[in-house]
């Protein structure tokens, strides 16, 4: 049995959330890792796209030693630009023009992709939060 729309919705607003709280984390976590004013460094972070985010980040991770993330979290993290377009520009033109595109494969295989990223980012998601809290802990002396 096919997803209903309704909660293929949900989950394409679910899975935003998760990705804009990601990318918003990792910023934050740099700012708080960062020496000076916390406030003035995660300001100079709004311009950043996810990218740059975290490539500075791993360079600042790696240069304090902390470790807080393994290569492959910031290759994942890397990658999640592509996947998150997709969901954000591209998820529903696949399907949106074919007629009873619920039962559709098009729609099927939308639905198994955004299933896939919806588990991979809620992970990430609870991850970075773990390390958000940790570095403002270890970095800032608070929670």
């Amino acid at each position: 049995m096919s997803m209903k729309f309704d909660y293929f919705q949900y989950l394409v607003g679910q899975t935003i959330l998760y990705c804009q709280t990601i990318e918003h984390d990792v910023k934050y976590i740099y700012a708080a890792m960062q020496t000076g004013d916390f406030a003035k460094n995660l300001r100079a972070t709004r311009s950043w796209s996810l990218g740059t985010a975290v490539d500075n980040l791993r360079a600042l991770d790696m240069r304090l030693g902390t470790a807080y993330l393994t290569d492959g979290d910031y290759d994942f993290l890397l990658s999640m630009t592509g996947k998150r377009n997709h969901i954000c520009h591209g998820i529903y033109q696949s399907f949106i023009y074919v007629p009873n595109f619920e039962s559709s494969a098009e729609y099927q295989r939308e639905c198994d992709t955004l299933v896939s990223y919806h588990d991979a980012f809620l992970k990430l998601y609870r991850q970075v939060e773990n390390v958000r809290i940790r570095a403002i802990r270890a970095f800032r002396g608070a929670d």
